[in-house]
Protein backbone atom coordinates (compact mmCIF):
# COMPACT_ATOMS: atom_id res chain seq x y z
CA UNK A 1 0.00 0.00 0.00
CA UNK A 2 1.38 3.70 -1.06
CA UNK A 3 1.58 6.70 1.53
CA UNK A 4 -1.24 8.23 -0.86
CA UNK A 5 -3.67 5.04 -0.32
CA UNK A 6 -2.76 5.50 3.73
CA UNK A 7 -3.62 9.19 3.59
CA UNK A 8 -7.02 8.42 1.77
CA UNK A 9 -7.24 5.49 4.64
CA UNK A 10 -6.38 8.16 7.21
CA UNK A 11 -8.70 10.76 5.46
CA UNK A 12 -11.88 8.04 5.48
CA UNK A 13 -11.47 7.27 9.31
CA UNK A 14 -11.41 11.36 10.15
CA UNK A 15 -14.57 11.71 8.56
CA UNK A 16 -16.20 8.74 10.07
CA UNK A 17 -14.80 9.15 13.53
CA UNK A 18 -16.25 12.86 12.87
CA UNK A 19 -19.84 11.65 11.51
CA UNK A 20 -19.52 8.85 14.77
CA UNK A 21 -18.67 12.00 16.92
CA UNK A 22 -22.11 14.16 16.04
CA UNK A 23 -23.76 11.17 15.78
CA UNK A 24 -23.41 10.82 19.84
CA UNK A 25 -24.03 14.11 20.59
CA UNK A 26 -27.19 13.62 18.71
CA UNK A 27 -28.13 10.35 21.14
CA UNK A 28 -26.86 12.24 24.21
CA UNK A 29 -29.30 14.82 23.30
CA UNK A 30 -32.45 12.82 22.78
CA UNK A 31 -31.29 10.73 25.90
CA UNK A 32 -31.21 13.65 28.04
CA UNK A 33 -34.78 14.81 26.49
CA UNK A 34 -36.39 11.61 27.55
CA UNK A 35 -34.63 11.60 31.06
CA UNK A 36 -36.46 15.05 31.76
CA UNK A 37 -39.60 13.59 30.59
CA UNK A 38 -39.44 11.10 32.95
CA UNK A 39 -38.06 13.03 35.74
CA UNK A 40 -41.27 14.99 35.28
CA UNK A 41 -43.16 12.24 35.71
CA UNK A 42 -41.18 11.07 38.51
CA UNK A 43 -40.80 7.52 37.42
CA UNK A 44 -38.11 5.18 36.54
CA UNK A 45 -39.98 3.15 33.90
CA UNK A 46 -42.30 4.10 31.25
CA UNK A 47 -43.83 1.22 28.87
CA UNK A 48 -44.71 2.17 25.44
CA UNK A 49 -46.35 0.28 22.77
CA UNK A 50 -42.92 -0.67 20.89
CA UNK A 51 -40.19 -0.15 23.90
CA UNK A 52 -39.68 -0.17 27.72
CA UNK A 53 -37.66 2.69 28.70
CA UNK A 54 -35.82 2.60 32.32
CA UNK A 55 -33.43 4.68 34.68
CA UNK A 56 -32.85 3.66 37.71
CA UNK A 57 -30.13 3.72 40.09
CA UNK A 58 -27.78 0.59 40.09
CA UNK A 59 -24.89 0.51 42.96
CA UNK A 60 -21.67 -1.32 42.50
CA UNK A 61 -18.44 -2.09 44.69
CA UNK A 62 -15.50 -1.27 42.96
CA UNK A 63 -11.98 -1.67 44.38
CA UNK A 64 -10.23 1.67 45.67
CA UNK A 65 -6.66 0.79 44.40
CA UNK A 66 -5.28 4.48 45.44
CA UNK A 67 -6.03 3.84 49.22
CA UNK A 68 -4.66 0.38 49.00
CA UNK A 69 -1.71 1.44 46.91
CA UNK A 70 -1.09 3.76 49.82
CA UNK A 71 -1.42 1.84 52.61
CA UNK A 72 -0.32 -1.90 51.85
CA UNK A 73 2.49 -0.68 48.75
CA UNK A 74 4.14 -3.95 49.97
CA UNK A 75 1.25 -6.16 48.86
CA UNK A 76 0.21 -3.74 45.72
CA UNK A 77 3.44 -3.99 44.15
CA UNK A 78 3.43 -7.96 44.37
CA UNK A 79 0.18 -8.38 42.54
CA UNK A 80 0.51 -6.12 40.34
CA UNK A 81 1.76 -6.97 37.21
CA UNK A 82 2.84 -5.82 33.66
CA UNK A 83 0.32 -6.49 30.98
CA UNK A 84 1.14 -5.89 27.35
CA UNK A 85 -0.65 -3.81 25.13
CA UNK A 86 -0.81 -1.98 21.47
CA UNK A 87 -2.37 1.79 21.33
CA UNK A 88 -3.34 2.66 17.81
CA UNK A 89 -3.49 6.44 17.36
CA UNK A 90 -3.37 8.76 14.43
CA UNK A 91 -2.15 12.47 15.00
CA UNK A 92 -2.73 15.02 12.55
Amino acid sequence: MTNKELEQLVEKVNEWTELMNEAKKQVEFYESKIKEEMVERDVEKIVLDTSIISWIEILSNRFDTKSFKEKYSDLYKFYTKSVPSRRFTITC
